[in-house]
């Protein structure tokens, strides 16, 4: 699918509504009746994770299918990549070693949109027909999603942006624009009332200039039972972000042009969180340690 394939963001909110409300019960529906599928075969959940390989010049996209294997219809599928403003770097068109184009899976991006947040972002989107396992001939992948098992599914090339860090997220901007993580298995999204759409991810492989030897910036204290200071030199318009061992945004936030920052954890999980700040200066990130007060 080329870059505009979605166009507006209006249209990326109409076309997610439609999947919801109408499309997949009327898909599930007509699958069922026909006999396509077979009994209950849903996971759990479906994770999302991405891996930055800086290396090879390309994002992986990889599923995780929880608790059992899934063959059956992708009906539907989200999932959004944020990158700093001020970086020249683009993504480019996709490619899937594990289905070949146009089949049971067909993930196309939206354009690029930068909301003013300090981010660049560009939504994939795919409607799925199809059997996954089915053979490639009839609209399949032949291919299945293994219980509890990464499987990468596509490759998104990085143009002009080395050592841009790019992540998999769920932020403000996706919440409110209708662009965070979502999936739908055999028209349906929901599961004995839980979302079939589990957790999401990322990391990077070798970014080494995503962290200066010389911190930008500090935290104290830390380890932290909740409240956490976030010391910078005055930088305007410097946003920061924290997200937990899964690589989920927890809070985002923008920095005081003079001052320290104040950051509130007390609400979040002990454990070890990414703090990342985004400003003039670049992307830096440090870990903070949540304990238990």
């Amino acid at each position: 699918m080329d870059e505009g394939g979605f166009g507006s963001l209006a249209l990326l909110n109409m076309q997610r509504t439609f999947m919801q409300r109408f499309f997949f019960p009327v898909l599930f529906a007509t699958l069922a009746s026909t006999s396509e599928l077979s009994a209950q075969t849903f996971p759990s959940s479906v994770d999302i994770c991405m891996q930055q390989d800086a290396g090879a010049g390309v994002l992986r996209i990889s599923l995780r299918a929880n608790d059992q294997d899934f063959g059956e219809v992708l009906s539907g599928l989200v999932f959004t990549i944020r990158w700093p403003q001020g970086s020249p770097a683009t993504l480019g068109l996709t490619s899937s070693a594990w289905c070949p184009p146009g089949q049971a899976f067909n993930p196309g991006p939206s354009a690029q949109v930068s909301p003013g947040n300090g981010f660049k972002y560009k939504t994939w989107t795919s409607t799925g027909f199809a059997l996954l396992n089915a053979p490639v001939d009839i609209s399949g992948c032949a291919q299945t999603l293994l219980a509890d098992t990464w499987t990468e599914v596509l490759t998104i090339p990085v143009i002009n942006g080395a050592s841009t860090l790019f992540q998999l997220v769920n932020d403000d901007f996706t919440l409110a624009d209708n662009r965070d993580y979502f999936i739908s298995l055999n028209g349906q999204w929901i599961a004995n009332g839980d979302t079939l759409t589990g957790t999401i991810c990322s990391g990077s492989t070798s970014i080494s200039s995503v962290v200066d030897e010389a911190p930008f910036f500090r935290l104290a204290p830390n380890p932290t039972t909740g409240l956490v200071q976030i010391m910078a030199p005055s930088v305007p318009n410097a946003w920061c972000e924290v997200l937990d061992a899964t690589g989920r945004s927890v809070m985002t936030q923008r920095l005081n042009a003079a001052g320290p920052s104040m950051l509130d954890l007390t609400g979040e999980a002990p454990g070890v969180y990414q703090v990342r700040v985004n400003s003039s200066e670049g992307c830096k990130t440090m870990s903070v340690v949540l304990e238990r007060p």
